[in-house]
C-alpha cells in the first residue's frame, strides 16, 4: 500500500498509475507526454502520461489552503477513484487528510487534533499511537458537545488507526466482499492481512479482516476450482492442462487454509493428473512429473549428462519447476573472451500466475570459494510450458579468475534456472530462487 503522508515521505504530490504502486514525489511536471519528477532520494525520474490515472497534491501540515484548493484536490481524488477502482484504498488516507483540512483546521479543536496526528506521524510506533489517541480522548472530553468536533475526532482516530495498521480497514472489507473474487486480488488481500496481523493491538479490526479474508478465500476457491477443470475439458491439449494444473496448485499452495480445503484440492489434482495422462497422447510424465513429448524425451536422453538432472551439495533447489535440456552440447571456451555458452529448452512443470523474471545462475570456484553469478534473461516466450533459453556469459563478466568445480568424474561448471519477482531497476543478485537442478557443463581438459 502506498504511503500518502506528506510528513512521512516529504513529498508534495502523489502520482497514481493505472497499474502498480503510487509514487510520492516532489516537483512533478508534465513534459512531452511524460510526468517528470524528483524521487525521495532526489534523483530525477519519469513515467508516461498514458500510464497514469492522475496526480494529486499532498497536503502539507501547517499550510493554509483556500476552500477552492481543498475542493479541487478532493474532486481530483473522486475522479481518479471512478476510473481506477484499485486506487481507492491507496487514496483513502489522502482523502481523509483533505477532509480534515476542509472541516476546519483553523479552529482551536482542529489545531489540537492536527498536533496529535503530527506527533504520531513523527514516530509511527504503537506507543505514539496510544498517546495520540489518549490525547484525542482528552480533546473529546473538552469539546464533546460540538458535533463538528466529534466528527473530526472520529476521523482522526480512523486516520491514525489506518496509518498504523497500513490499511484502510473499511475499504479492505469492502474489497474482500466483491461479488467476483479473482486470484490476483485475493493474493493482494492476503499479503495485506499478513502485515496487519503482525501489528500489536486492534483485535476487533483483525477479527473483521480475518472474517472478510476467509469469505474471499471461499469465493476464490468456488470460482477457480471448477474453472480449472473446464479449461482442460474444453481443450484437451498440453497448454490447457498446464494452465489448469497451475491454477489448482496455486489454490493448494496459496489459498487453501483448512484441512478439508487442502484435502479436496489434493484429490482434485490427483484426478486432474490422472485424466490428463490418459487423454494427452504423446506426452510422457515419467520424468519427475514434467510433461515431455517423445522428441523431448529423446533429447533428454541424448544430453542427459548436461541437462538439469544433477544435484550439488553446495546449492539447494528451492522448487524444482523447470527442466533444462540442451539443444546442443554446451561449451566452455578458453582464451581471450572465454566463457560459457549454451542453447537450452526450458520445460516448465507449471506456469506462473504472476509475472516472474527468469535468469541463469552459474556456479564456479573463485578465491577458493564457491561463487554464484546471476544473469537475468530477456522475457521468456513461454508456450505450452516451453521456452527457448539462449545463454552466453564471459569469464570477464564473472570478474575473471574462474576455476571449475571438481569431483571424481572430473572438472565442471554448474548452471541453474532461477527466478524472482520483477522489480524495475533490479540488477543485483538478490531475490533469486533456484527452480531447477543443475546442468553439469564439462570443463575442457586443456584449459
Amino acid at each position: 500500500m502506498c504511503v500518502v503522508s506528506a510528513v512521512a515521505v516529504r513529498a508534495d504530490q502523489l502520482i497514481v498509475p493505472k497499474q502498480g504502486e503510487c509514487l510520492a514525489v516532489k516537483e512533478c511536471r508534465l513534459e512531452n507526454g511524460f510526468y517528470v519528477f524528483a524521487t525521495k532520494s532526489g534523483k530525477s525520474s519519469k513515467v508516461a502520461e498514458s500510464k497514469v490515472s492522475g496526480v494529486v497534491e499532498i497536503p502539507v501540515l501547517g499550510k493554509d489552503y483556500t476552500l477552492e484548493e481543498v475542493n479541487a484536490a478532493l474532486n481530483k481524488i473522486y475522479k481518479i477513484k471512478k476510473t481506477n477502482l484499485s486506487a481507492s484504498k491507496n487514496l483513502s488516507l489522502l482523502e481523509t487528510d483533505w477532509f480534515t483540512i476542509k472541516r476546519g483546521l483553523t479552529t482551536d479543536v482542529g489545531r489540537k487534533i492536527q498536533r496529535c496526528i503530527a506527533y504520531f506521524r513523527r514516530y509511527k510506533t504503537s506507543d505514539s499511537l496510544n498517546k495520540a489517541i489518549l490525547e484525542l480522548d482528552m480533546i473529546k472530553l473538552k469539546y464533546g458537545g460540538k458535533k463538528d468536533a466529534l466528527t473530526q475526532i472520529y476521523q482522526a482516530k480512523k486516520l491514525l488507526r489506518d496509518e498504523y495498521l497500513g490499511i484502510d480497514v473499511d475499504a479492505y472489507i469492502k474489497e474482500a466482499k466483491a461479488e467476483k473474487m479473482t486470484l490476483p486480488v485475493f493474493s493482494k488481500l492476503k499479503a495485506t492481512s499478513d502485515v496487519l496481523m503482525a501489528k500489536s493491538g486492534f483485535p476487533e479490526e483483525k477479527k473483521a479482516v480475518k472474517k472478510a479474508l476467509d469469505e474471499a478465500r471461499e469465493g476464490v476457491l468456488n470460482t477457480y476450482m471448477p474453472y480449472a477443470n473446464k479449461l482442460f475439458a474444453r481443450r484437451r491439449n498440453l497448454d490447457s492442462y498446464m494452465k489448469g494444473r497451475t491454477i489448482l496448485q496455486t489454490l493448494l499452495d496459496d489459498v487453501a487454509l483448512t484441512s478439508s480445503q487442502k484435502e479436496k484440492l489434493t484429490t482434485m489434482i490427483e484426478t486432474f493428473d490422472t485424466t490428463a495422462k490418459a487423454k494427452l497422447s504423446g506426452v510422457d510424465f515419467s520424468h519427475e512429473g514434467f510433461p515431455l513429448y517423445d522428441k523431448e524425451l529423446k533429447q533428454l536422453e541424448t544430453f542427459r549428462a548436461c541437462s538439469s538432472v544433477s544435484e550439488n551439495k553446495y546449492v539447494d533447489t528451492d522448487e524444482e519447476t523447470v527442466l533444462l535440456i540442451p539443444q546442443k552440447p554446451p561449451v566452455v571456451a578458453a582464451g581471450q573472451g572465454g566463457g560459457i555458452s549454451a542453447q537450452m529448452t526450458a520445460i516448465l512443470k507449471q506456469v506462473d500466475m504472476d509475472p516472474r523474471e527468469y535468469g541463469i545462475m552459474v556456479t564456479c570456484v573463485q578465491y577458493r570459494r564457491l561463487a554464484k553469478h546471476h544473469y537475468p534473461m530477456p522475457k521468456l516466450k513461454i508456450k505450452s510450458g516451453r521456452a527457448s533459453v539462449p545463454f552466453r556469459a564471459t569469464f570477464a563478466s564473472m570478474r575473471n579468475d574462474v576455476f571449475p568445480l571438481k569431483d571424481e568424474q572430473g572438472k565442471y561448471l554448474m548452471l541453474y534456472m532461477v527466478k524472482r519477482e520483477p522489480k524495475e531497476g533490479n540488477i543485483n543478485e538478490e531475490g533469486w530462487s533456484v527452480v531447477s537442478k543443475g546442468c553439469r557443463i564439462p570443463w575442457p581438459d586443456d584449459y
